[in-house]
């Protein structure tokens, strides 16, 4: 004789729960509950479901005792601990730090999804200033005294462990550094759209890191030879090269294409060392100096350049699928 199979009486209870534990919460008579936090409860609707599917169809009663049970634990991981789930409420926190006896800076910034605005601050006593706007947590660090090392990064929370976002209004980072002190900048994308106007610092290092996001990058001019490093991923970068400047630039890209803007009568040696499947387009002025003619691979050179008073290096230490303009 075959076994009888029962509609369950799983998912009825649990869309019935859900909304009862919704509307409870809109009349406030469950306090400081934050309903998005539910979502992170799907492992245990996983786990609820599964043993549905094995058990709940031979008996009501086991379908109707899984539900209650699911529910049941919802609420205790809830009340028990609530930090369990992750804070999507945005906010906006302002980050300071005074100059005091400050000679040089080490600046790590890990941005989120938010926009990102970096600028030289006009007439500040703080060596650096940030309005940060987001949802999660932000870890704002400062280190040492005359050698200071400044870091600002974004956690998700215990959200990092979801296989999905949720949305929050349009939120941004404004972040402004102090032109008269030396600073070594580390930057780290993510996938908001990054403007990055460093003219009137004194950098003395950059390094970028891309994400999915836009980068528009403005490279100061500066007295002193500096290099800058851009590892990047599948957003594109538009970069304004100094004039009256030594500057080495090294490259690698992914997919994401790049535009590197000379001045000019710029005096620029490009090496190309690994090439991609992205194509490279030398300014008209470079005249190749090794590599195959039908190949991006080789080394570029502008007229006059062993003898100029200020030289730009641009190594493309590998090209990947994106296209790299230099003009």
């Amino acid at each position: 004789m075959s076994q009888r199979s029962y509609r369950s009486l799983f998912w009825p209870i649990i869309l019935i729960s859900v909304g009862l534990i919704w509307f409870l919460a809109n009349i406030n008579a469950i306090p400081a509950f934050n309903p998005l936090a539910l979502l992170t409860l799907w492992p245990l609707l996983l786990i609820a479901l599964g043993l549905d599917l094995i058990f709940g169809r031979k008996s009501r009663v086991v379908g109707v005792l899984i539900g209650l049970a699911t529910v049941g634990a919802a609420i205790v991981i809830m009340i028990a601990a609530p930090n369990l789930g992750p804070s999507y409420q945005s906010t906006i926190e302002q980050f300071n730090e005074p100059v005091g006896s400050v000679t040089s800076a080490a600046v790590s910034i890990d941005a989120a999804s938010q926009p990102v605005t970096i600028r030289a601050l006009n007439d500040s006593a703080n060596l650096f200033e940030g309005v940060i706007g987001h949802s999660g947590i932000m870890d704002f660090k400062v280190t040492g005294t005359t050698e200071k090392q400044i870091t600002l990064r974004h956690h998700d929370g215990s959200n990092e462990w979801l296989l999905f976002r949720i949305p929050t209004e349009n939120l941004r980072w404004d972040i402004g550094l102090n032109p008269k002190v030396p600073i070594a900048l580390t930057f780290r994308g993510a996938s908001g759209s990054n403007q990055i106007d460093l003219s009137g610092l004194q950098l003395t290092s950059l390094n970028v890191e891309g994400g999915s996001g836009s980068f528009d990058i403005q490279l100061p001019t500066s007295s002193k030879a500096y290099t800058t490093e851009y590892n990047g991923a599948s957003g594109s970068l538009s970069m304004d090269l100094p004039a009256n400047t030594d500057l080495t630039l090294r490259l690698q890209g992914k997919s994401g294409s790049l535009s590197l803007s000379l001045p000019a009568n710029a005096a620029v040696r490009i090496e190309v060392k690994s090439r991609g499947s992205g194509s490279l387009s030398a300014p008209g002025g470079a005249a190749r100096l090794s590599g195959k003619s039908n190949e991006d691979k080789g080394v570029w050179e502008s007229a006059g350049y062993s003898s100029a008073a200020h030289k730009i290096l641009i190594v493309v230490e590998k090209m990947g699928s994106g296209s790299i303009s230099i003009h």
